[in-house]
């Protein structure tokens, strides 16, 4: 639809810049002539050139987007290049759609690489938000240890000995040695429970 309305926007557009272009080209020629006399700078004919220039740019711009409109719709139209339409051609009916509406939609949506990549990044998108909810769920973790502990004690060797004095003289003790050694060993376990 929207290349029936420019057809017509761009068609209008030609005069308009025609008409632009024979004001400036008589601007041009005005002061080409007072500057002759010695009435007018030179600067003013430069710019009065510029302007003609302009609106030269613009007339072939314009033509240039009308023949581009009208490729554009016969290629709409499946019309030849030769015959692309004019925003002044009468319309001319065409024959009626010959698909069903299920149909369409069906033929336009096969063999779309497009809409399988952005269906892929949907569910993609969804596993994303799935794992983000799931997050946010209260979790409770169940925390087991165990283990075998042992100990080794060896005491050095003790040396108890001396002599007692009195008042018959000094008697020697006899000498002890003792020396000890305790070992030992247990299990030792846990459990904690976390809740997040």
């Amino acid at each position: 639809m929207s290349a029936y309305r420019d057809l017509p926007l761009r068609q209008e557009l030609i005069p308009v810049w025609k008409m632009a272009l024979e004001a400036s080209t008589a601007l041009e020629r005005d002061a080409e002539a007072i500057q002759r006399r010695d009435l007018a700078a030179r600067i003013d004919v430069l710019r009065s050139q510029a302007l003609r220039a302009r609106d030269l740019q613009g007339l072939a711009e314009a033509s240039a987007e009308l023949g581009r409109s009208r490729q554009h719709l016969s290629a709409l139209l499946s019309l030849p290049p030769q015959r692309a339409p004019l925003a002044s051609d009468p319309l001319q009916p065409q024959p009626p759609w010959p698909f069903s509406l299920e149909d369409s939609l069906e033929r336009a949506l096969k063999d779309r690489p497009l809409l399988a990549s952005l269906r892929a990044q949907q569910q993609a998108q969804s596993s994303l938000a799935q794992a983000a909810r799931s997050v946010m769920l209260p979790s409770l973790s169940l925390l087991v240890g165990g283990g075998l502990s042992g100990n080794r004690l060896a005491a050095p060797v003790l040396s108890n000995g001396g002599s007692l004095d009195s008042s018959v003289g000094s008697l020697g003790l006899p000498n002890v040695q003792q020396s000890g050694v305790a070992a030992g060993s247990f299990y030792n376990w846990g459990a904690a429970l976390l809740l997040r």
